[in-house]
């Protein structure tokens, strides 16, 4: 009560509101997380919307909220803080004035801000095409200066925040330079950051692949009516990124396989549906047959989330692979919590 208060009123200092942040959204799902940071953002809100600091502000636009007060460590803990929360803030204008900020510094960002802030913003899908394309290349500039997660973290972002403009033939150089520094630490890299670059890899093939589609329609209408997958596909081949996302496929896959025992449900349908996208009509049924193996032992322990199980389903789908040993074990949890799969 006594945070929620300060909050509402505008009475916490910048730190307060950046550790507090921080604390409330580790102890999330305890206690009231999302009262807690709607406090917190609203102060934020009311200290940005004080007279008198244009003066010192980087905007100087009319009534713009102020918020050079609010150092980047604490700005981007409030931004972590709703995202790992799952809370969307209502004022869409603070959300927004909160990523103008961040597009202004990011050239002087730390590599540990930018890649928190690139993975908040898109987490929260918060739509700032300038934010998005500072952090990348920011995040370009100190590639060689982040850690693993660091790295997993920022092309995730990137992949699901800034696509499809990451698919642009002047960002190509620069999303290399990520997937170069993240190559060069791949022994380095959790199941989790793997799953990461997996879905990452499939979510920009599969934009690659619909862009491809739509350029051959608007060049010749009657491409629309003798159109096929594999046309798309072969379209897809020449764009300048296709080799770079099958490079980081294929690195994942390398990777994943001797450590699939210790991938968790929500990592294994993250690496099933990046790659079942990524390795479109080049997928190895081996490889998929280990995903689906080790996933039938968490499907059996009750692990799998009905959103999460469904769309590693899919991936299997996509790829023409129906191993026994996966069907079997989503039969049998679907039937013992129909309530779950919506089967009633």
């Amino acid at each position: 009560p006594v945070l929620a208060h300060a909050g509402a009123r505008g009475t916490l200092s910048a730190q307060d509101i950046g550790n507090s942040a921080w604390a409330v959204a580790k102890l999330h799902p305890l206690g009231p997380t999302h009262q807690l940071l709607a406090s917190l953002c609203s102060c934020v809100q009311r200290r940005a919307s004080q007279p008198g600091w244009s003066a010192m502000s980087v905007s100087q636009q009319p009534g713009a909220l102020q918020l050079h007060w609010l150092p980047t460590q604490e700005l981007c803990n409030v931004l972590w803080a709703c995202a790992h929360s799952g809370y969307h803030h209502t004022d869409a204008a603070l959300m927004h004035a909160l990523c103008s900020e961040l597009e202004s510094r990011a050239s002087h960002m730390a590599p540990q801000a930018v890649a928190t802030a690139t993975w908040a913003v898109a987490k929260l899908g918060l739509a700032h095409t300038g934010c998005m394309d500072a952090m990348l290349h920011a995040a370009a500039r100190q590639a060689q200066a982040m850690d693993t997660q660091q790295l997993c973290n920022t092309i995730w972002g990137l992949a699901q925040g800034h696509a499809p403009s990451l698919l642009l033939p002047q960002q190509t150089l620069l999303l290399a330079t990520l997937v170069q520094a993240v190559q060069a630490r791949a022994q380095l890299i959790d199941p989790t950051g793997l799953a990461q670059l997996a879905w990452a890899a499939g979510r920009l093939s599969r934009l690659l692949h619909h862009q491809a589609a739509q350029s051959q329609r608007a060049a010749s209408p009657a491409v629309s009516r003798d159109s096929s997958p594999a046309a798309d596909a072969e379209a897809a081949q020449q764009h300048p990124q296709h080799r770079l996302h099958q490079a980081l496929a294929d690195m994942v896959v390398r990777q994943a396989m001797p450590k699939l025992d210790r991938f968790k449900a929500t990592d294994l349908a993250a690496l099933g549906q990046g790659l079942s996208y990524a390795q479109r009509g080049a997928a190895d049924p081996l490889v998929f047959q280990a995903i689906a193996d080790a996933a039938a032992d968490h499907i059996s322990a009750g692990l799998f989330a009905p959103s999460a199980l469904a769309s590693l389903l899919a991936s299997f789908v996509r790829v023409q692979c129906r191993p026994r040993s996966l069907a079997a074990a989503a039969a049998r949890a679907a039937a013992a919590r129909p309530e779950a799969f919506e089967l009633r």
